[in-house]
């Protein structure tokens, strides 16, 4: 995570800009807040990147269990997808996937639902990892349906033939 000049918190992968980190914290707001406002860790709820209190939130909303998607990495990933360097952007995919699993979800396995993100960029890999995520109890992922960058359409070229079968 990086402070840009203006004073807003961002996270950034190589040269690419993540999502925007206040959209992702609405929680406890109404509608008519629902906004880009909070662009600093500071301005939002703790439950928005703390599991412990995201968990405490929960309770008292009367919400037994939640399923967590990704924020500034793009719902599908989008933002670990695109980097130069495929070898570089699984590792990273991974790295995220293991945090998301093992960390934040297990923190609380009772409460939340892991939802991992795939290499979009290779079926093959793509299929591998939704294996590697079911042998840590993890059972749903997320891409997207129609893909707008170049990487993810091979994905959704070779899902049927590459993905499917292997799984």
């Amino acid at each position: 995570m990086v402070e840009e000049e203006s004073g807003v918190q961002q996270w950034w992968y190589g040269e690419l800009r993540g999502r925007n980190l206040g959209l992702n914290a609405v929680a406890g707001k109404s509608s008519e807040y629902f906004n880009v406002d909070a662009s600093r860790y500071e301005e939002m709820r703790p439950g928005c990147y703390d599991v412990h209190e995201r968990v405490r939130d929960m309770n008292a909303g009367g919400q037994l269990a939640g399923l967590n998607f990704p924020n500034w990495t793009g719902f599908s990933g989008q933002v670990l997808n695109q980097g130069p360097d495929r070898a570089v952007n699984e590792i990273m995919i991974q790295a995220y996937n293991d945090w998301h699993v093992d960390e934040w979800c297990g923190a609380y396995p009772d409460r939340f639902i892991p939802c991992g993100i795939l290499p979009l960029f290779d079926p093959e890999l793509a299929a591998k990892e939704i294996r590697r995520l079911a042998a840590k109890g993890c059972h749903a992922v997320t891409f997207r349906r129609i893909p707008k960058h170049s990487a993810c359409q091979a994905f959704i070229r070779g899902l049927g033939s590459a993905l499917c079968r292997r799984l």
